[in-house]
């Protein structure tokens, strides 16, 4: 068993940079940041991600996008003596020159880092352990159940036009979460969707680039089922099917989505480990909850307080898959609540009334919201994350802002103590 100082799963590039310890951290995880560093690159690329502010607001006629490469030319500058990366060097150098960047250069960058990086990682024959995954339901059956089409019409346009217009692009596409097992709490629960890209797709600048198109589309449909969701598509490529680390997307999930595509059958994958992947996450959400006490991360107004609120329902899930143990959100409740006391537990039951006492909060009419994102998806989504909208009445009786605070800093520094940092090297 092999330890790292909480440091390295805090923020390896600062650890690093600050000890210079790479010669003790095994190849694979630095090979492993890299790999994530480029999932995130396409991630933002696919869905607006990488735009900053004015490219937002005035979208498509500002369309330059943040140059994000900084991390990825740090991981592979790590590996360059012992790894034939020069290419992949090569072009991360040439990009993290400039600021920023056009989408189809960008498409270029992405499609040759794809590229040159998975065949090199395909030669390595790093230790992998093949999973077949199952899907839950099919979309017709998925259909079949929805009672309410004029709340869920967003999502059933928008398979709609994945299965018309994005098929050719993807292995496969995919509802999840409480819209997809039909548990949802109307204008509570957002809009989940995963989409698993081909690897023709990637590598060709032209076709990826299309596929961003088309998916900077699907965007006033999440907005319309949550005008406060945080996050597009959930993303795969292909390539990474053969060296796959959970927490892109855990299986577990699988089993309680809905096929939109009726492509696939089984689906089948070569897991890698995702220790420390799985801790760096679980760390960033304790951090980000314990900064609220600081004054740093004082929810301002209705749209950080819901980020906290789905936060705090899902450090039990990341909890217990840095244990290596995956459930679906609502079945890790139970589980998670054996290894914390009451007192500690206590937010987590306190943010569940608020969920089940969510009342509707639209602050834009449904006709100007349509129109508007015609033209521009994300210039209403502007206006609920930076706007000053006020949190509804119902959830300040529940729990003031306080206890809320004073129950969420418990409650994250409890998972901070329960932390296993040891690697285990199988």
């Amino acid at each position: 068993m092999k330890k790292y100082p909480l440091d390295f799963f805090t923020d390896p590039v600062r650890f690093i940079k600050c000890h210079q310890e790479v010669a003790h951290i095994d190849d694979a995880i630095l090979i492993n940041f890299l790999q994530d560093e480029l999932h995130i690159l396409l991630y933002e690329f696919l869905n607006g991600g990488d735009f900053n502010r004015p490219a937002r607001i005035f979208f498509p006629v500002f369309k330059r996008l943040k140059n994000n490469t900084g991390r990825a030319y740090f991981f592979a500058g790590l590996l360059k003596n012992k790894y034939p990366l020069d290419n992949v060097l090569t072009l991360l150098k040439k990009t993290k020159e400039n600021k920023d960047i056009l989408p189809y250069k960008k498409a270029e960058m992405i499609s040759q880092l794809y590229s040159d990086f998975y065949p090199f990682l395909n030669k390595l024959k790093l230790k992998t352990n093949e999973r077949s995954v199952n899907i839950g339901n099919a979309y017709e059956y998925w259909r079949e159940k929805v009672t309410d089409i004029g709340y869920l019409k967003p999502v059933i346009e928008a398979r709609d036009f994945i299965y018309n217009e994005m098929k050719s692009h993807l292995l496969g596409a995919y509802l999840h979460g409480s819209l997809s097992t039909l548990d949802y709490k109307k204008n509570w629960s957002d809009f989940d969707a995963l989409i698993i890209i081909r690897e023709e797709t990637i590598t060709n600048p032209k076709k990826l680039l299309q596929l961003r198109n088309l998916s900077l589309k699907i965007t006033p449909k999440f907005f319309a089922i949550d005008p406060f969701q945080h996050h597009g598509f959930f993303i795969i490529a292909e390539q990474a099917m053969a060296y796959y680390p959970q927490h892109f997307f855990p299986f577990e999930l699988f089993k309680f989505s809905t096929d939109l595509l009726g492509a696939n059958g089984a689906l089948t994958f070569k897991e890698r480990d995702s220790f420390v992947e799985r801790i760096n996450i679980l760390i960033n959400f304790c951090n980000y909850i314990k900064k609220l006490k600081t004054g740093k991360k004082i929810p301002r107004n209705i749209f950080e307080y819901k980020c906290l609120f789905h936060s705090l329902l899902l450090l039990p899930a990341l909890y217990l898959e840095s244990q290596g143990k995956y459930f679906y959100k609502k079945f890790s409740f139970a589980e998670a609540k054996k290894q914390f006391t009451q007192k500690e537990w206590d937010i987590i039951e306190t943010v569940s009334r608020i969920r089940n006492a969510w009342e509707p909060v639209k602050f834009i009419p449904d006709s100007f919201f349509g129109l508007v994102s015609i033209y521009n998806p994300f210039l209403t989504h502007l206006v609920y994350k930076y706007g000053k909208i006020n949190l509804p009445a119902g959830p300040r009786k529940i729990c003031s802002r306080d206890n809320l605070i004073e129950g969420a800093y418990r409650m994250a520094s409890a998972v901070m103590s329960k932390l296993e940092l040891e690697y285990p090297n199988e």
